[in-house]
């Protein structure tokens, strides 16, 4: 996990929380940029850059009513 959290480190995802459970490792993201959609796609290269697969997106309900 540790060897995990140094490469999306490396990767550009120092603004990400990673963590693991029984459905697989999750990254949590408070990421600024110009618009949701450059946010989240710059999040999903990173860790697809770092050999993961992004299966699932979730949006904070507190994000999306701002």
């Amino acid at each position: 996990m540790l060897e995990l959290a140094d490469r999306l480190a490396a990767a550009g995802c120092d603004d990400g929380h990673l963590g693991g459970h029984s459905d697989g490792i999750e990254v949590v993201f408070d990421r600024e940029a110009a618009s949701r959609d450059e946010a989240m796609r710059s999040a999903i290269e990173q860790i697809e850059g770092c050999g993961l697969v992004v299966k699932r997106i979730e949006l904070d309900r507190e994000v999306l009513a701002a």
